[in-house]
């Protein structure tokens, strides 16, 4: 999954239009140097999740997980048979339903990467929702959850199409001097815990 997570990124650079720092030691781009496997701050987290079947007149309206973006750099989604899983429109208060698609990976822009790219890409807020097809089987659903290394810096991307100013959000802390991807993973940590505590 990391190997195509790397291949998802270097296209992601080349559309960014970043600058080529390949070196003879190093061949991977802008976003691979970033994203090594064998360094401290594991950039990977693997999930499987399940959520039960259950009666609908039940479980209608209820949240199998809740409004959220997710905190890394990209998140591959794979998920089978059962729907659940929706999309809020970007300025609005829409959601739509994500589709299953046979033998496809949803790629999800996540936190860091909304950060990085000054909003230029933008982390869809997300939620799974209890459907009609989950009274007669579960659904399961696999995520990989992509991040950038240990001590990364979220500045500065050397890209010539990102707007100069990063907008201002809830998930992107302005008052952080230095903002590096430990810094970064700890506010959004903080903040999750103190939304769940409210």
């Amino acid at each position: 999954l990391h190997a195509l997570s790397l291949q998802i990124l270097k296209l992601l650079s080349i559309e960014l239009k970043l600058p080529n720092q390949q070196t003879e030691e190093d061949n991977t781009d802008w976003f691979g140097q970033r994203h090594r496997y064998d360094q401290p701050l594991i950039p990977g987290v693997l999930r499987f999740q399940r959520y039960p079947r259950g009666d609908a007149s039940k479980h209608k309206n209820e949240l199998q997980a809740g409004e959220h973006t997710d905190f890394g750099t990209i998140t591959l989604l794979f998920q089978k048979d059962v729907p659940g899983l929706e999309m809020k429109l970007k300025d609005s208060n829409k959601w739509i339903p994500v589709p299953i698609i046979e033998n496809a990976v949803i790629v999800n822009v996540a936190g860091m990467l909304t950060v990085m790219t000054h909003g230029l890409l933008h982390s869809a807020y997300h939620r799974v929702i209890f459907t009609s097809e989950q009274e007669k089987k579960d659904r399961y659903s696999i995520a990989y959850f992509v991040q950038p290394e240990s001590g990364v810096k979220l500045i500065d991307m050397p890209s010539p199409i990102i707007p100069k100013e990063r907008p201002v959000s809830e998930d992107v802390p302005n008052d952080i001097i230095e903002l590096t991807s430990d810094n970064y993973l700890k506010y959004r940590y903080q903040k999750s815990l103190e939304k769940n505590n409210n």
